[in-house]
């Protein structure tokens, strides 16, 4: 009965039953004041039966009773009896006296022995909570007391009286049990809501999903509504409708069953707060009725109120359903007017009690196999992501996958810090606090990294972000840019401070190299031609003195440098210009010579960024001439040549078809945004899988897929890219363009 009622309702009772005893105390010509200063004897007789009620009964045991409990309830008695003066006159003294100290004896035995496992434990856990409890102990006091104090002729109708209200307290509880009822006229009277049945559960697809027909032919809402659907001797399942659908001749409700550890909820109809009829409130097994949660009792109420499912009930979006596999589930879409679901948001189910992720990555439609049915639904595929670790800022696996119907919900967050992400990650999973950070610079570097997307997509934004982050760890940083915007307030110096950036060649070695580029000589000697030794010892130069400086990076344009070559290699007549792919390669071979010079290294130590990469290093049948061929090689080799030096590339392109295949398959590490073109996505659905391919057309602004070794992940992702505002160092703003490359 107790279970039925929450703290303040006990206390209620508690204070109503005392009072009727101290009123019965008096109308037995007893003094109200003794009994409160222990001056009679008989006021044992109030004080056990208050004990009772107290302790026993509505506060601090309504349920149980643990071996510190039958300590405090064995002092209790025993310093109420020692405090009679008149022993003789109670009956059974001794007897109580060596009771309680038994049980006061065997509570502290078991407390000493509780860390040990044997059956002497249990036999004496056993004893002490069911012959210590407050009940026994009280009930056995009050009852002496009423005789000893009572049972004459004078007082017989008393004694018969205290009796009778024993029993009601013990047995019956009258008091609680009106309570209880008033309550729930009450609830019925004030609420004025309709526990009439809705319908019939017509299908079960699973223990924890029900199908309801629903009788009333007017259309109603009753998503995230609370139902009961009865299972027989006056148990109901307690679900929430999470999904409504029609048909030509009925409307059906899906109800997904609350569960508690695995287990659906079951309640009874006193739980439910409903007035019986007959024997059940039901007819027959699967009728169904809305319950709602304030008529509820109150142990019920908490569970329900705790549940995940209910909690988390308007961020629900669907279930899992069949064909779903380890590493990609497809989930039943519900509530789509509600929330906006699309490619690269974020989801999470459970799989054996643990939170897992997962990112959307493709929808069908299929129509609804319902006899009759004129709807039809989506079901959205989502590509599994493991369990987030905040303080690693890493994804971690989650082995096996989620039970069918297991409820999908778009994924909780606490409060976006974006200067912070900013600041820690490369981006973050949409819509989230999860920043995904570089975990791995040096494998970012020496294994290779290429960024691919359409023009205007914000590829060059991210290189910035990316050459800040790598400079960050003193790495020295190489940028080929024909664009001549890395030097600029929209560029680089937007991410660091414009002293850090060397800009360009020195005027000095420039103009020396471009007075030399007309020289000729004896036909028969090529290094006389030309100026293409003198442009290899001035980039040598321009480097070591680069890499010696308190400068992070070297910004070059090779279309500012003019260098020429003999036109042949034997009786020479003429100059001929170098091309900017054997421009690049010198650039990338003296970086080599340096590396090896200064030896060996695990770590990352020199990147260099070729922006516009399919200019640079283009693909042998994108090169206008077999020069060019010959030289994007000779880049390639340096690139693959380079990791055991700490040497590494940055490859940056809209033409994924034009660039060096033999640089781009040396890139372990992929970013990348909007593509449209074929030989694009083909080539990355090695890398990121036909499934994220497939959504590189659609892709969001400011979003990319991105797999590999520095970001330690062991599968692609889509990740929302960091605002660059966040990463503003320049006071004047008024020449910048948002939305660049």
């Amino acid at each position: 009965m107790n279970k039925k009622l929450n703290q303040i309702e006990r206390i209620i009772i508690a204070v109503l039953y005392i009072i009727i005893m101290l009123l019965l105390f008096k109308f037995m010509g007893k003094d109200i004041g003794k009994v409160l200063n222990f001056s009679e004897d008989s006021s044992i007789w109030f004080y056990s039966g208050a004990l009772l009620i107290v302790l026993g009964n509505y506060l601090t045991e309504p349920f149980f009773s643990k071996p510190t409990d039958t300590i405090a309830n064995s002092v209790s008695v025993i310093l109420a009896i020692l405090a009679i003066d008149n022993k003789e006159m109670f009956v059974g003294y001794m007897i109580v006296l060596t009771f309680s100290i038994i049980m006061l004896l065997l509570s502290i035995i078991l407390i000493a022995i509780k860390d040990k496992q044997s059956k002497i434990k249990d036999i004496l856990f056993f004893i002490v909570q069911k012959f210590g409890s407050a009940k026994i102990l009280f009930s056995g006091i009050y009852l002496l007391a009423s005789y000893s104090y009572f049972a004459n002729s004078e007082l017989m109708k008393y004694f018969i009286i205290s009796i009778a209200l024993w029993i009601c307290l013990v047995f019956f509880d009258v008091i609680g049990m009106l309570m209880i009822t008033i309550k729930r006229l009450l609830k019925i009277t004030i609420n004025k809501k309709d526990n009439s049945i809705i319908g019939m559960g017509i299908s079960s697809k699973d223990i924890s999903m029900y199908e309801i027909r629903v009788y009333d032919n007017k259309i109603k809402n009753y998503i995230n509504e609370l139902v009961s659907i009865y299972i027989g001797n006056n148990n109901f399942y307690i679900g929430i409708v999470i999904n409504q659908k029609s048909t030509i001749d009925k409307e059906l409700l899906e109800v997904r069953i609350l569960q508690s550890n695995g287990r659906n909820i079951v309640a009874s109809s006193d739980d439910l707060g409903y007035v019986k009829v007959k024997n059940n409130i039901f007819d027959k097994e699967n009728d169904t009725r809305l319950v709602y949660i304030e008529n509820m009792s109150s142990l019920l109420k908490e569970e329900i109120e705790q549940n995940e499912l209910y909690m988390l009930k308007n961020n629900l979006i669907g279930y899992i359903s069949n064909e779903s596999n380890i590493n990609v589930i497809k989930f039943k879409i519900i509530n789509e007017d509600k929330i906006r679901i699309k490619e690269g948001m974020i989801v999470q189910t459970y799989i054996q009690g643990k939170k897992t992720l997962y990112q959307i990555v493709d929808g069908i439609t299929k129509s609804d196999d319902i006899e009759h049915s004129n709807t039809s639904y989506k079901i959205g595929i989502a590509r599994k992501l493991g369990q987030y670790d905040y303080e690693n800022k890493e994804l971690k696996t989650i082995n096996w996958l989620p039970n069918t119907f297991e409820p999908i919900y778009i994924c909780e967050y606490g409060k976006i810090d974006e200067k912070k992400i900013s600041n820690e990650c490369i981006g973050k999973l949409p819509n989230t606090d999860m920043g995904i950070p570089l975990l791995d610079i040096d494998s970012l570097v020496t294994h290779n990294t290429a960024i691919l997307g359409i023009l205007g997509i914000g590829k060059s934004c991210l290189a910035y972000e990316i050459i800040k982050k790598v400079t960050d760890k003193n790495v020295k940083v190489i940028c080929i840019d024909i664009t001549n915007q890395y030097c600029s307030e929209k560029g680089l110096y937007y991410y660091l401070d414009e002293n850090e950036i060397q800009n360009q060649i020195k005027d000095e070695y420039l103009e020396a190299l471009n007075s030399k580029a007309e020289r000729t000589g004896r036909q028969e000697n090529p290094s006389e031609w030309g100026n293409k030794d003198i442009y290899i010892k001035c980039i040598n130069t321009v480097i070591k003195e680069f890499i010696d400086s308190d400068k992070k990076i070297l910004v070059i344009n090779p279309d500012l440098h003019i260098v020429k070559k003999p036109l042949t290699q034997f009786r020479i007549s003429e100059l001929v210009e170098m091309t900017l792919v054997e421009k690049v390669r010198i650039i990338s071979e003296e970086l080599l010579k340096i590396a090896m010079e200064r030896g060996m290294s695990d770590c990352a130590k020199y990147l260099i960024v070729y922006e516009e990469a399919h200019s640079l290093i283009p693909e042998w049948n994108s090169a206008s001439n077999t020069s060019d061929q010959i030289a994007s090689n000779g880049t390639a080799k340096v690139i693959m040549q380079g990791r055991k030096y700490g040497l590494g590339c940055l490859a940056i392109t809209q033409r994924t078809a034009n660039i060096s295949k033999s640089i781009l398959n040396q890139c372990n590490t992929i970013f990348a945004l909007r593509i449209f073109d074929d030989t694009g996505k083909n080539f990355l659905e090695n890398y990121i899988g036909m499934d994220y391919a497939n959504i590189l057309p659609t892709l969001e602004e400011r979003h990319v897929v991105a797999v590999g070794k520095a970001l330690k992940l062991k599968q692609p992702i889509i990740l929302q890219l960091n605002n660059r505002e966040n990463f503003k160092i320049i006071e004047n703003d008024d020449n910048i363009v948002k939305g660049e490359n």
